[in-house]
């Protein structure tokens, strides 16, 4: 009697190799992994690239004024305006005799140079500086000064260069309304020559 042969296992079943399979799983999975989760480094690039953005957005506002920056509202000196008038001058009497010491030009002088009239033309700004020009008897000068408390404080400097010119001059006169009334004294580089007389300006605006 014969014996009945189980059917022999499948000895040529294929075998998958395993090192292909888990490189391609393992290639897949890094592939998912990078597009899921993203690198820290694109992190870093993004953070960098926001930061970035916000510091030029700093820089280029425009810094809003300060309060010390900004221009106060100044009112209108009492004493700004334009001013013209007239002076007169003379001979001014030596309060002291050659005998006691006065030059003798002071007692010789006649009186006839640098004596009568002349223009003043002036203004006052906002910040009660005075400039302008004077012409006439004692000749041509600039004005400098200023005007505080309504009083006009003027200094006369001539054009020229000369001793024997006006080079020593100033006006002092007190406003009210739009009148200024006061006095000029002046003298020569040199001071043998002195006059005094009045002044009387009016505000044209």
């Amino acid at each position: 009697m014969k014996s009945v042969q189980q059917p022999a296992q499948c000895s040529n079943r294929s075998h998958i190799p395993l090192r292909p399979v888990l490189a391609a799983f393992l290639g897949v999975f890094c592939v998912t992994c990078q597009k899921s989760n993203p690198t820290s480094t694109n992190h870093d690039n993004a953070a960098n690239q926001a930061n970035t953005a916000a510091v030029a957005a700093v820089v280029a506002a425009p810094a809003a004024p300060s309060a010390a920056q900004q221009p106060a509202d100044m009112p209108a000196s009492a004493c700004a305006g334009q001013y013209k008038g007239t002076y007169t001058v003379a001979t001014t009497k030596p309060a002291i005799t050659r005998r006691e010491g006065a030059p003798a030009q002071w007692e010789s002088d006649d009186g006839h140079s640098l004596s009568g009239q002349g223009e003043l033309a002036l203004v006052v700004d906002n910040q009660n500086v005075v400039s302008g020009t004077a012409k006439g008897a004692l000749g041509q000068q600039t004005l400098r000064g200023s005007c505080d408390d309504k009083t006009l404080r003027v200094q006369l400097d001539s054009v020229g260069t000369e001793s024997t010119l006006i080079q020593n001059a100033f006006i002092l006169a007190d406003l009210s309304g739009d009148q200024a009334t006061g006095t000029l004294t002046a003298a020569t580089g040199d001071s043998l020559v002195r006059r005094s007389g009045a002044v009387n300006l009016r505000k044209s605006q």
